[in-house]
C-alpha cells in the first residue's frame, strides 16, 4: 500500500509508523550483525551506523552502506554485491518485531489520519481490487517494473473504469538504488528500467497532489 496526504502526527498513525520504523531497523541491525559474524562486513560498528544516520528512525541497507562509504570502505560500485550478500532475500529470514496491519486495518488508519491510499505494484493481485475497493481503497499503481505488460494495461483499465486514482512507481529499482554503477553496461543490471517506463503522468500526479480527479 502507498499512502498520501495523511497526518503523521495522528496518534494511532504515529504509533504505527514508530512500530514499522522499529521493525525495519531491528531487521537491518540483525542482518548487519550477521554480516559482521560472516565476514561480509568489517571494521564498522552498529553504533557508527547510528551515529552517521543520526535522527533517522527507519534504517535499511542503504543507511548501512552510506556509513561504510563515509568511512571509505566501499564505493558505489560495491553496492550491488553488498545488497545481495548481506540483505536482499535474507530479510525474509528475520522474524518481524511488529506485524503489518491487514489491508482493511491499514486503509481505515490512513483514512482516519486524513489521507488516501493506493495499492502498490499489484502483481498477481488485480483479482482482489474489487474487495479492496469495498474496504475503501482509493486507487492503484498501474505502472511498475514488477507488473507484466498485460497487468499494466489491465490495471490502467481498472483505474479508468472505477474512477479511482492511478499512479506508478519503481521502489528502489534503477538508478535510485545505486545499482547501475555496478555494471559496465547498465542495461545488464537485473533492475534496469527503460527511461520513462515507470512512474505516472502529469495528469494523474496532479490528481493525487490536489486530491481531485479531472475525469
Amino acid at each position: 500500500m502507498t499512502a498520501y496526504h495523511f497526518d503523521p502526527e495522528y496518534p494511532p498513525m504515529k504509533e504505527y509508523l514508530a512500530q514499522m520504523g522499529a521493525r525495519e531497523t531491528d531487521q537491518t541491525r540483525i542482518l548487519f550483525e550477521r554480516g559482521l559474524r560472516e565476514g561480509l562486513i568489517k571494521d564498522i560498528t552498529w553504533d557508527e551506523v547510528l551515529e552517521y544516520n543520526h535522527g533517522i528512525a527507519w534504517l535499511c541497507n542503504e543507511h548501512v552502506f552510506r556509513a561504510m562509504k563515509a568511512k571509505g570502505q566501499v564505493t558505489d560500485l560495491d553496492y550491488y554485491d553488498f545488497f545481495l550478500t548481506v540483505y536482499g532475500d535474507r530479510r525474509g529470514e528475520v522474524p518481524p518485531s511488529y506485524p503489518f496491519k491487514t489491508a482493511e486495518e491499514l486503509i481505515k488508519l490512513v483514512h482516519d489520519a486524513g489521507g488516501i491510499i493506493l495499492v502498490a505494484h499489484p502483481h498477481e493481485q488485480l483479482q482482489h481490487i474489487d474487495a479492496l475497493l469495498e474496504m475503501g481503497l482509493d486507487g492503484l499503481e498501474a505502472w511498475h517494473p514488477d507488473l507484466t505488460e498485460e497487468e499494466k494495461e489491465r490495471a490502467y483499465r481498472i483505474g479508468l473504469e472505477k474512477g479511482i486514482y492511478i499512479s506508478g512507481g519503481s521502489d528502489h529499482s534503477g538508478q535510485c538504488g545505486g545499482m547501475y554503477d555496478s555494471f559496465d553496461v547498465p542495461e545488464k543490471c537485473p533492475f534496469w528500467l527503460e527511461p520513462r517506463s515507470v512512474g505516472t503522468t502529469k495528469t494523474y500526479f496532479e490528481e493525487l497532489r490536489t486530491r481531485s480527479k479531472n475525469r
